[in-house]
């Protein structure tokens, strides 16, 4: 997974990296509810219209799928955490 790909704030790298690991053959999961506390405001020295943008330009290069029907979606749950 490193070094890490030129794109400029890491949108699309959830994506990028599900593609790769998938090309290597690892399996994957994916840790959903996860609280993150940010040090300061994120999203303020850009704007989300082009970090989208730039993010499917970076996957569309690479011919890794994007669209949301696509990836968006439960395969298989271990357990709830209600």
């Amino acid at each position: 997974l490193l070094p890490f790909p030129d794109i400029r704030w890491a949108w699309g790298m959830d994506v990028y990296w599900s593609a790769l690991a998938c090309a290597i053959g690892w399996d994957i999961g994916i840790i959903d509810g996860v609280a993150i506390r940010h040090k300061r405001r994120i999203g303020r020295s850009y704007g989300q219209v082009l970090a989208i943008e730039l993010a499917r330009a970076f996957l569309d290069r690479r011919r890794i799928e994007h669209r949301r029907q696509n990836f968006l979606r439960t395969v298989r749950s271990i357990y709830d955490i209600d």
